[in-house]
């Protein structure tokens, strides 16, 4: 039977340096708060980087697919990937954004079957 839950995560946060950084997770929550606490990633440890926010996570069903979309999109550049996340409805690039923009594999994939 296929497994049908999503278990692994391409994550975006918003830096308060204006920057965005994509990383891979297995839980959202724990992940954004280990940014928090400048334990995540040695890109957001700077205090510079504070505060962060998650804005954007897309939902895989294995790591191999989860890591692939990381390093596709991280090959974007700044505008191509503000414009992957207006598509899918995000529109705040601060640690100010309402909240975060979950969507699935599916919905990733399809939008980015029409870019090609």
């Amino acid at each position: 039977m296929a497994k049908t839950t999503h278990n692994y995560y391409m994550y975006v946060l918003a830096c308060a340096d204006g920057t965005l950084y994509t990383g891979y997770t297995t839980d959202l929550k724990q992940r954004e708060q280990a940014h928090q606490s400048k334990k995540g990633a040695k890109y957001t440890k700077p205090a510079r980087r504070h505060p962060v926010k998650m804005i954007f996570s897309v939902a895989f069903q294995t790591k191999h697919e989860a890591l692939v979309a990381e390093y596709h999109f991280k090959q974007h550049t700044r505008k191509e990937k503000e414009a992957l996340l207006k598509a899918h409805g995000v529109v705040d690039f601060t640690p100010q954004a309402p909240g975060r923009i979950d969507i699935t594999s599916a919905d990733w994939l399809e939008q980015q079957e029409e870019e090609a």
